[in-house]
């Protein structure tokens, strides 16, 4: 979906974690842009893409507590590219 806001998304943002599962905000081609508000000040916005995927985490000690634990932090920027490509795939 193309959205567009106010604030620079992050590529892979975890809304809730279920069942062993982490549902992820992702965003993607994003890119910066500036425009003119009705008070003819500029502002910067993003357009970029975004979807919401919900992803297995495989191991017990990638979650502390009912959230993303240090280990699930690192597994998830370490597999970003296959998480950004797994969900712009389902977008075709």
């Amino acid at each position: 979906m193309k959205t567009n806001g106010d604030t620079l998304p992050n590529e892979i943002e975890v809304d809730k974690i279920k069942n062993g599962s982490a549902r992820l905000n992702c965003a993607w081609n994003i890119a910066e842009r500036e425009i003119e508000d009705e008070d003819g000040n500029l502002r910067t916005t993003y357009d970029y893409e975004s979807g919401v995927i919900w992803w297995a985490l495989p191991k017990p000690e990638y979650i502390t507590d009912g959230s993303l634990s240090e280990a699930g932090e690192v597994y998830l920027q370490e597999h970003s590219d296959e998480i950004l490509g797994f969900i712009q795939a389902t977008k075709v």
